[in-house]
């Protein structure tokens, strides 16, 4: 990606480092579903490291700003944290 970059960070466990595969069965947080760079981020993780977007459960902190209805077996939570708008 030039000009942009992202960073998935997942924590080290027991001073092992976990590649993408780490994510699986997880649960990932972030604003919400629908940003571009979130989209990007699970493209991502899907192409360059066959990582399927449904096998993560993602964690939001507010609605989404278009209205969206997640298909079936997309799993993605709405926890309200302190300081978001």
């Amino acid at each position: 990606m030039h000009g942009a970059s992202a960073r998935l960070c997942l924590r080290q466990y027991r001073g092992r480092h976990y590649g993408a595969e780490g994510f699986k069965r997880k649960t990932v947080g972030g604003t919400n579903f629908q940003p571009a760079s979130n989209i990007w981020m699970r493209g991502i993780l899907e192409e360059h490291y066959g990582l399927k977007h449904r096998s993560i459960t993602w964690l939001v902190d507010r609605s989404e700003d278009i209205p969206f209805t997640p298909p079936p077996g997309l799993r993605i939570e709405i926890e309200e944290f302190v300081g978001s708008r």
